[in-house]
């Protein structure tokens, strides 16, 4: 894959990291979205899966999240999120396929719901919106962090929930920013509501049956809340996409997504 180049460029407010595909098979680009404690770079790989099966591939850095904008941590929240990601799609014109991991994939929910610039929305892991409540180990790890929550400090689990929450159950080597506590406590309390009714494009859910962060249970209450389709990764966790070394995973996302623009038309 080393054939595609990676390359950074500052769009709106955010920097963003994009791949040109040598030749260009699809007119509508791909955009990731990374969650907490991630960064854009977490989806170099799949940027460049995207980019050789002809497509244009951006990986967003959310606000705080870019190597040198630690201090915004404390001044952003998921409100802005939102904005900053829609800034973004606008700038690149058009109608985008939206990818968003984790809280990325919360923030796409909203966005399918409100952005005419998203074509099909694919939250991956996704973090739970509304009504949906937290299940699994998550929900007796949580209170370590509460202080960083309360008080908006930026803050990083500790190894063990590194590992049995983040990585588990195969080993990941990538390295993690500090995440917003301000941002954990507004995703904590709910500020962020979708409703089938508001969708204003096609979605699917994607998930590991081995997610320790969002459990797979969640996630499927999620996807039925909206009336979507769930597609299950046997024996994967919650950072499947760094664990997609055939690109299989990938692959089955993007016909998912074609298949629901397809069941719309």
């Amino acid at each position: 894959m080393n054939d595609i180049a990676i390359n950074s460029a500052k769009i709106g407010e955010l920097d963003v990291l994009w791949a040109n595909p040598v030749v260009r098979l699809h007119s509508h680009p791909i955009v990731f979205v990374h969650g907490m404690w991630g960064n854009a770079s977490q989806f170099t790989y799949w940027m460049q899966l995207a980019a050789h099966a002809g497509f244009v591939a951006y990986s967003i850095n959310l606000k705080g999240h870019a190597e040198t904008e630690k201090q915004l941590l404390k001044k952003t929240s998921l409100k802005q999120h939102v904005a900053d990601i829609e800034s973004v799609l606008h700038e690149i014109g058009g109608q985008v396929i939206l990818i968003g991991h984790s809280m990325g994939g919360l923030l796409t929910q909203k966005l399918a719901t409100q952005s005419r610039h998203v074509l099909v929305a694919c939250p991956v892991a996704s973090g739970p919106p509304r009504w949906i409540f937290l299940q699994g180990k998550i929900l007796w790890r949580i209170w370590r962090y509460i202080p960083s929550m309360v008080f908006n400090w930026p803050f990083m689990l500790n190894n063990k929930d590194t590992q049995d929450l983040l990585f588990h159950p195969q080993a990941v080597n990538f390295s993690l920013r500090p995440e917003s506590g301000g941002i954990a406590r507004q995703a904590a309390m709910w500020l962020i509501g979708v409703s089938k009714k508001e969708l204003r494009c096609p979605i699917t859910f994607f998930g590991g049956t081995e997610d320790n962060m969002c459990a797979l249970g969640m996630q499927v209450k999620n996807a039925r809340m909206l009336g979507a389709r769930m597609i299950k990764f046997t024996g994967v966790g919650h950072m499947l996409h760094l664990n997609d070394n055939e690109g299989v995973i990938l692959r089955t996302i993007l016909t998912e997504a074609g298949k629901s623009l397809s069941e719309q038309l």
